[in-house]
């Protein structure tokens, strides 16, 4: 195997590449953004990308790492049907969809798990986590 390289740098950008669309959709929430680190001070809605895992998954010959990254949605409003659309349009741009980035190939992800909170204590902000898996290698 040649020398180690980055992957966690196109996976990261893979998924944004893969989320950013969703702004744009003619019914998503007026404002909606997509983020891999969120403003100070950005008034929700938002996704943003979370914690990022990478686990070895090298052989002998071939560099590889297998990704977990969490996929969180923020909503603020009086009840949680925006937030759950959000988290379903999350799930469609990834779940079992191919993703791509330079330097790098991907496996397709796969959902792990998808939560969406109760109101904080604020009464109206909504958090969505979403979380998916897939192998990288470099391309």
């Amino acid at each position: 195997m040649d020398e180690d390289v980055d992957l966690l740098t196109p996976a990261m950008r893979a998924v944004i590449g893969a989320l950013l669309p969703i702004a744009d959709l003619p019914d998503a929430p007026a404002g909606l953004q997509v983020f891999d680190h969120v403003p100070q001070d950005t008034p929700a809605p938002f996704i943003k990308l979370g914690t990022i895992k990478s686990v070895d998954a090298s052989t002998r010959d071939e560099q590889m790492s297998r990704i977990e990254i969490e996929v969180i949605c923020q909503w603020v409003g009086n009840q949680r049907d925006e937030i759950i659309w959000m988290v379903g349009r999350v799930r469609k741009a990834l779940n079992g969809r191919p993703i791509a980035a330079p330097g790098a190939v991907f496996s397709r992800p796969v959902i792990g798990e998808e939560i969406v909170s109760e109101a904080i204590a604020d009464g109206v902000t909504y958090v969505a986590l979403s979380t998916f898996s897939f192998n990288v290698q470099p391309a």
